[in-house]
């Protein structure tokens, strides 16, 4: 459990709101302590090992929190994340064999949109010395995404990897507006002397 004061919230002085003919406010956004959070979760995990070479693995958490201020959600706070897989490290004579396989999912999260909202989306409270704007609250998606890595050494000198994030170039908003890097992967070969 976490309690949480004084965090850093964005902020709108309805003095200064303009609406553009598009009707969406034109307004900078500021920035003050103002805000009272909480969050509570549980974690489990767990790893395994059936022969002395291969680990198979999982962890899972949920979570649930608040921001006080707002009524919702922590921003990008997903209510559960887990990813499970399995470490392999084998050897063969002179060669040796390492790979790590990972699958990690995120569930929904949500976030209030600060960027342009449109003035139907938002809410106006006045609970106070001065009106409040609160803007709409907007969710992501939850994802998938696989991440692999394969190195296969020789006598400990000699060695070739693959690795791969986002294996299959799942595509998914990690942030508001904010798309998540496609699929990168990696070969290398090297040797020492």
């Amino acid at each position: 459990y976490n309690d949480m004061q004084d965090l850093i919230l964005p902020y709108i002085d309805v003095n200064s709101l303009e609406v553009d003919s598009a009707g969406h406010f034109v307004v900078p956004v500021t920035f003050r302590n103002l805000a009272a959070a909480w969050s509570k979760g549980i974690e489990f995990e767990g790893a395994w090992s059936p022969v002395e070479w291969i680990i198979p693995f999982f962890n899972i958490t949920f979570q649930k929190s608040e921001d006080m201020h707002y009524n919702v959600p922590l921003d990008y706070v997903p209510s559960v994340k887990a990813s499970f897989g399995f470490d392999l490290s084998k050897t063969f004579g002179n060669y040796s064999l390492d790979i790590h396989f990972d699958e990690g999912v995120v569930g929904k999260r949500s976030y209030l949109n600060w960027q342009t909202p449109s003035i139907k989306d938002v809410r106006i409270i006045y609970d106070g010395p001065e009106p409040e704007v609160i803007p709409p609250e907007r969710e992501l998606d939850e994802y998938f995404r696989t991440d692999v890595k394969v190195r296969c050494e020789y006598k400990a000198r000699m060695w070739g990897e693959f690795s791969a994030l986002n294996l299959f170039n799942a595509e998914f908003e990690e942030a508001g507006g904010t798309i998540a890097p496609a699929r990168l992967v990696y070969l290398g070969i090297g040797f020492r002397i």
